[in-house]
């Protein structure tokens, strides 16, 4: 039990108003004993003592980096990149950007493209003699490239303002690497100097003239046209119609602009739409200029009547009209390679195309179907054209079977699920649900519990790597790995989120989908497989309301010490005052969505993330105290109440302070009805049990009468919100069964069982002070709380109703339904498939959300039953 305290005691919320002066006291001599020092005056000295010694670090790490650097004139050694850039870093912390660029321009380094430059100095090559050099050379071996050098150079002479020597060194750069957009940025950074929202007019010339220039250079010495120059081109006519100086309008007026920039937008769509499969990508910001600058987006009316979104939209018809080849006949044929080409650009023009249109209608919310119905494909054309593809495009089949690789058609569907999903939602039928929201828990278990696995195993190959890095003198890239973990993947949001669903589903896990082929499984059962055995609540982890609550909650309280552990997400709570001070790291990559064009996933926010996960570790963390508290509870004897112990006091005080942090946590981020319902019941049952185990110690009095009256009055209390919560859920989307269906999966593994767990808790601090259910006609406590359990039962026959409904899709309905969506591409044995697979995915819930429902129905009614 000792152990259990300490690690309890680093789960307290000690800067919530409220610490006792006793754990202040505790704080402040641990913090003393951590730093050596005798007394809190003493703190003020130390720091500045450490802040002096601070200071003379990067000098120190100057003087020693230097010696790296210096070369013997008698030796034949080539200083390293690495140990070049541990010197300059030195100098860049110090803020010696000067000294740094001077170093560089001093450096001798390898040539950007070997064999081309006859210039001896940069001709330094690593000698590298095998094995020798390898098992002991210490550090790298790479010397600096021409290309670094350059890269660096740039950069810092745009930085302390050398923009002429700047644009020197990025020309450079560009007459070797010509398709390298970010030295094209860079170009513009040192000579069209925006200052105001105004440009250069001299040096907006100039990177014209320079582009145009590299155009007709590469042109005809290049097999395949190189797309920055031309994006250059785009840039540069795009910054002239978000120019606010009177420059731009000196040649044209704004509407004169716009088309320039909208003739640019085609030219590069003709050019390179056909070549390059991210071609879209590429002029996707140029359009959404284009549509800013021509009017008001929200007043559709007047943007319909704008000539250059007009003219890209007509445009964009065209192009994918001329390219279309599901018409055409003859394509099953041997074909030469050349044909072979033309296809294939053929079909990347139709593609970007449908892009551009699906974008721009987009941008138009009130009139995107309109929009649609103009100018893009219908449906059954785009299916047309990728049936096409697959034989006039034909893949190489994998040799063990099945496509593996990526068809140049493929895009066409997901363009075509885009257009589908976009009418689907205008139409208000339902999207598939999320595995929390589709009840599939065990599969969000296994998910999180591989986001987590990850996150742990990389801090334990960064220390690995980090200490051989440095062992081999590779000081920066040590330096990488340490900051990549401590700013990156130690604060996770994802880390942190996943920790939060482990926790809320670990109850409701089964272990038989737990195996790597359980979707697969879940089909198979739908199909006449056999059915998963039946579980119960907590029977694998988590609290069930029974006797091993206690046991999984001591080992909860000793796995929240370590970080990759999910129960940390119950210590993160305690070090977080206000969820705006909440510091971590995003690391979702949203960019692989960029197809979702019209119809977009919604994801969560950065602080909806943090806000879920931390409510989620405000309930855990008072389940696992208030069952703690409960199973240190002594009962009363000879009709007294129990004297209390150094445990039970410290047990309600960590319970009582984790519950005013729960209480603050749901007023500062807010929460809906249901959900402020629920969580005020179970921050009330919290107070029950502190009441019951500590009574009131401001009272004068404390008997067990007094306890007992003050419980029941809770519990009454309780029995409203309940019902509250009932009778709101009563009124949500009435209309529609997918959605409260989706709620009620929801619902239970965020307030059902925790609310359960704590009632059944309640229930056994009542029974241990002779409250238990078979009194409920002579206590009243007892019988308060078989109200409070009527109430909660008749609510769980509410979700259990609405869950037979959301599984009831089907019959007639599915029937006028597979007539009403047949046509020439969807035949009605397809439209039907597709109603039986989404009939099967929601009957998989049966398995998966009812029994735990019906199990604490049945438990909850035990509290009313009649006394023989």
């Amino acid at each position: 039990m000792e152990e259990i305290q300490k690690s309890l005691l680093r789960l307290e919320e000690e800067k919530v108003q409220g610490t006792t002066a006793g754990a202040t006291k505790h704080l402040q001599d641990g913090f003393l004993k951590l730093m050596g020092l005798s007394n809190l005056s003493d703190v003020t000295s130390h720091i500045a003592k450490l802040q002096q010694k601070t200071a003379l670090l990067p000098k120190l790490a100057e003087s020693l980096s230097s010696r790296m650097v210096q070369q013997d004139p008698s030796s034949d050694k080539v200083v390293s990149e690495s140990d070049w850039d541990v010197y300059l870093e030195t100098l860049l912390v110090q803020d010696k950007k000067n000294e740094a660029l001077e170093v560089l321009k001093n450096l001798q380094c390898t040539p950007m493209i070997a064999g081309n430059d006859n210039n001896n100095d940069n001709n330094i090559l690593p000698q590298i003699n095998d094995e020798d050099t390898i098992n002991n050379h210490v550090g790298s071996m790479m010397p600096y490239t021409q290309r670094k050098k350059l890269e660096r150079m740039a950069k810092l002479s745009l930085e302390i303002g050398m923009f002429d020597q700047a644009e020197g060194y990025y020309r450079e750069l560009l007459d070797v690497f010509p398709d390298q957009w970010t030295y094209w940025l860079g170009l513009i950074d040192s000579c069209v100097k925006i200052e105001d929202g105004k440009i250069n007019k001299e040096g907006w010339v100039k990177c014209q003239s320079y582009a145009n220039e590299i155009i007709v250079k590469v042109e005809g010495s290049q097999m395949y046209a190189l797309r920055g120059p031309y994006l250059m081109l785009l840039e540069l006519a795009s910054m002239k119609v978000s120019d606010t100086s009177g420059y731009s309008y000196s040649t044209g007026t704004k509407e004169e602009l716009v088309t320039v920039l909208r003739e640019e937008i085609c030219k590069y769509g003709n050019k390179f739409g056909s070549i390059a499969s991210c071609c879209f990508e590429d002029v996707r910001p140029y359009l959404n200029v284009v549509i800013q600058a021509s009017g008001n987006v929200s007043d559709p009316d007047c943007y319909l009547e704008l000539e250059n979104t007009m003219h890209i939209l007509t445009w964009a018809k065209d192009l994918w009209k001329n390219n279309s080849q599901a018409a055409k006949e003859d394509l099953n044929g041997e074909v030469s390679a050349d044909e072979f080409r033309e296809r294939r650009k053929k079909i990347r023009s139709y593609i970007f195309a449908v892009h551009v249109i699906y974008y721009i209608a987009s941008n138009v919310e009130s009139k995107t179907l309109y929009l649609l119905q103009m100018f893009v494909p219908d449906v059954s054309h785009m299916i047309t054209e990728w049936k096409t593809s697959l034989s006039s495009l034909p893949g190489v089949p994998a040799k063990d079977g099945g496509q593996k690789e990526v068809l140049p058609g493929d895009e066409i569907i997901l363009l075509t699920s885009q257009h589908l999903q976009y009418q689907a939602t205008k139409s208000a039928t339902t999207s598939p649900p999320t595995l929390i929201q589709g009840g599939l828990y065990s599969s969000a278990i296994k998910l999180s519990s591989s986001i987590m696995r990850l996150h742990g195993s990389t801090s334990k190959d960064i220390k690995v790597y980090a200490s051989k890095a440095l062992r081999n003198g590779l000081m920066l890239k040590a330096k990488e790995m340490v900051t990549f973990q401590r700013d990156k993947m130690r604060p996770s949001l994802q880390l942190l989120y996943s920790k939060g669903i482990v926790m809320d589903a670990a109850p409701l896990m089964n272990p038989s989908d737990m195996s790597s082929d359980d979707l697969v499984a879940d089909v198979a059962k739908q199909r006449g497989g056999k059915p998963s055995p039946q579980v119960k609540l907590a029977q694998e982890k988590g609290f069930g309301g029974n006797e091993e609550d206690l046991i999984r909650a001591e080992q909860i309280a000793i796995d929240a010490e370590v970080h990759f552990n999910a129960p940390s997400v119950i210590h993160t709570t305690s070090q977080c005052v206000s969820v705006g001070d909440f510091v971590s790291s995003d690391n979702r990559d949203m960019s692989i969505n960029y197809f979702q064009i019209l119809h977009q996933n919604v994801h969560l926010s950065k602080k909806d993330v943090v806000v879920q996960s931390l409510r989620r570790g405000h309930i855990h963390g008072l389940m696992t105290r208030a069952i703690m508290a409960v199973g240190a509870a002594n009962a009363p004897k000879k009709g007294k109440v129990p004297k209390p112990t150094d445990e039970t006091t410290y047990m309600c005080q960590s319970l009582r302070h984790n519950l005013s942090s729960a209480r603050k946590f749901s007023q500062e981020v807010g929460m809906n009805d249901i959900d402020i319902s629920l969580w005020d019941a179970c921050c009330q049952l919290c107070e029950v049990i502190i009441s019951v185990i500590q009574g009131d110690s401001t009272a004068d009095s404390d008997t067990l009468a007094d306890r007992e009256k003050a419980a029941t009055s809770i519990i009454e209390s309780t029995t409203q919100h309940l019902e509250n919560a009932r009778k709101t859920f009563s009124l949500y989307c009435p209309d529609s069964d997918s959605q409260r269906g989706a709620r009620v999966c929801q619902l239970l593994p965020d307030h059902i069982i925790p609310m359960y767990v704590l009632l059944e808790t309640t229930a056994r601090i009542f029974a241990l002070f002779g409250w238990g259910k078979r009194k409920r006609l002579t206590k009243d406590a007892s019988k308060a709380l078989a109200n409070l359990t009527l109430s909660f039962s008749e609510f769980i026959s509410d979700m259990l109703v609405c869950m037979s409904k959301y599984r009831s899709f089907g019959g007639d309905k599915s029937t006028e339904l597979t007539k009403s969506s047949a046509n020439s591409v969807f035949d009605t044995d397809m439209v039907q498939r597709v109603i039986n697979e989404v009939v099967s995915s929601r009957d998989m819930t049966k398995d998966r959300v009812d029994p735990f429902l019906l199990q604490m129905k049945e438990s909850l009614e035990t509290y009313n039953e009649e006394i023989p």
